[in-house]
């Protein structure tokens, strides 16, 4: 109970100003949770008692993503704030791997073990041609990495986290302007709200040390946040909003091909028509030639 009083507490401070004399203390409901957790973590694993572990892991999953500082003024460290949404996954994780014979009777089993990747990629065959201009897009920062040619920007650990965060970019763009009418948005929400903590130890590593490409990843990733978001999935707007200008005031200004061309595409205009768009996400327009590399995509 602790944990749905956390979370509510949460939704409610996310729609008031800092400072609002309505917004809720959590400190007390997110102690008693830790506390309930760990209780039920030293408790014998049944099939009831697993599945308050799970229910309460995953409400703490939604207050770590609601509770992510906001404040644009604040120096923070951006790999430590990326870690902050998935280090209860990963303690998920092992007790599913532990315990795996309960949770398959669990009622969590069938909503944990769907993955929205079938979906996904039906809806990636349909527009290949499309799929296959984007991705080159995005793959770009890997060789390039804002213009320093650095061979670390083509890691393991970044192909992977790319390569699994194209589907979901991609898919989100070729069913523009239609997105939220689409019948994958349920897929794509839950496709990003699991993709963090499936990035490499590795990732997160040349992410705390700025490596180009590795942030420029993860800029794609709070972009594609913003452009799908809905009421849906409230407890990301806030955090999302606050990385992605995080991200975008470190790396403006240094390849537009890797940056601008890209979010380019993510743009939100009030009256949205199936055309290269001008990059309006920063505080400096497209040239020319970029709104050109940018229309390619179109072709």
């Amino acid at each position: 109970m602790s944990a749905v009083l956390l979370v509510a507490a949460a939704h409610i401070n996310s729609n008031l100003p800092a400072g609002h004399t309505g917004r809720k203390d959590t400190l007390q409901n997110f102690s008693r949770a830790l506390s309930g957790l760990r209780s039920a973590l030293t408790t014998e694993m049944t099939i009831g008692n697993f599945e308050t572990i799970i229910s309460c892991t995953l409400l703490l999953i939604h207050y770590s993503w609601a509770c992510i500082e906001h404040d644009l003024e604040t120096d923070i460290d951006i790999a430590m704030s990326f870690r902050q949404i998935f280090d209860h996954f990963h303690g998920l994780k092992d007790c599913l791997v532990i315990a795996q014979d309960v949770f398959v009777q669990t009622y969590w089993a069938k909503t944990l073990l769907y993955s929205p990747k079938i979906k996904l990629e039906r809806v990636l065959m349909e527009s290949h041609e499309m799929a296959e201009k984007l991705e080159d897009v995005f793959l770009r920062c890997l060789y390039c990495g804002l213009g320093t040619k650095k061979p670390a920007n083509a890691s393991n650990d970044n192909i992977n986290a790319l390569s699994r965060l194209i589907p979901p970019l991609s898919i989100i763009l070729v069913t523009l302007p239609n997105f939220e009418s689409s019948e994958v948005v349920p897929d794509i929400h839950r496709y990003l709200f699991t993709w963090p903590p499936l990035c490499t130890k590795g990732f997160v590593l040349q992410v705390s040390e700025g490596n180009p490409a590795s942030l420029t990843i993860l800029l794609y990733y709070y972009a594609a946040i913003l452009r799908t978001y809905s009421e849906k999935v409230w407890w990301m707007r806030d955090g999302a909003k606050f990385m992605f200008h995080k991200l975008q005031s470190k790396l403006s200004g240094y390849c537009a091909r890797c940056v601008e061309i890209p979010l380019g595409l993510f743009t939100r205009p009030e009256d949205y028509q199936f055309v290269p768009p001008t990059f309006r996400m920063g505080a400096s327009r497209m040239q020319p030639d970029q709104e050109e590399d940018l229309a390619k995509c179109f072709v």
